[in-house]
């Protein structure tokens, strides 16, 4: 029983995260778009790893998930990201922040406000 207590209290939490790393990544686009690339970075090192906590907690809260997520095709996009980071190819990274990887984090959002 307390590990569905604890799978409870993480998906509260992960109701908590969406919405501001939904709101972070929206502000790291529109930095990239108007040529930010200074503060658009300082705030990808934190939406990367807030994307990997995202990952893991809905990986530990899929059996009390009404509505399973799939981190699949979130996973595919995130090396796609981490990858035009590297290589420092910032209009692509800002577009698989917003047509990629926006559109799955609102989708989470909305299975999870259901669950």
């Amino acid at each position: 029983m307390e590990i569905r207590k604890q799978q409870i209290e993480l998906m509260e939490s992960l109701l908590e995260y969406l919405p501001k790393m939904i709101q972070g990544i929206n502000t790291a686009v529109a930095q990239y778009q108007s040529a930010q690339e200074g503060k658009a970075n300082e705030l990808m090192i934190d939406i990367i790893d807030g994307m990997k906590w995202l990952i893991d907690a809905v990986t530990l809260t899929a059996s009390i998930q009404k509505e399973p997520i799939d981190i699949t095709e979130l996973h595919e996009h995130f090396n796609e990201m981490i990858s035009a980071f590297e290589n420092t190819d910032y209009v692509l990274l800002g577009d698989i922040l917003e047509y990629e990887i926006l559109p799955i984090l609102e989708n989470w959002n909305e299975s999870c406000q259901s669950n």
